[in-house]
């Protein structure tokens, strides 16, 4: 993809309401770009800002995967770079899909019955 198409990207992401972007310079093999999203997911995780998790990512992909710029070197982040607050869902919220995934399994199991019931 040309610069411009890249540029044109971000424009619509933040356009979109995006506060920020990462994208991709160049293509990168995607068994590598994958390696390199979850460390950067993970630094995330933990707390880092955006500029942060990303430089860290880049230095740990030297260090366990590839020192060739090609394939870190591709990413870049524009926009806001604070720590993105990520929230673990409550126990609360569990309850309640598990509530309703028992409650469908129920009423299935009720309809299933019903249904050989009236074919037989």
């Amino acid at each position: 993809m040309k610069l411009e198409g890249i540029i044109g990207m971000q424009k619509a992401f933040f356009d979109a309401g995006s506060k920020s972007v990462l994208v991709s310079l160049w293509d990168v093999n995607d068994k590598y770009t994958s390696f390199f999203m979850k460390d950067f997911y993970t630094h995330l995780a933990n707390g880092k800002s955006k500029t942060e998790a990303l430089r860290q990512t880049k230095l740990d992909f030297i260090k366990n995967y590839s020192a060739n710029p090609y394939y870190w070197s591709a990413f870049v982040l524009s926009g806001n770079s604070s720590p993105i607050n990520i929230e673990q869902a409550s126990p609360v919220s569990i309850v309640n899909v598990l509530t309703i995934l028992l409650l469908a399994s129920i009423i299935y199991f009720i309809f299933s019955r019903i249904r050989s019931r009236k074919s037989r």
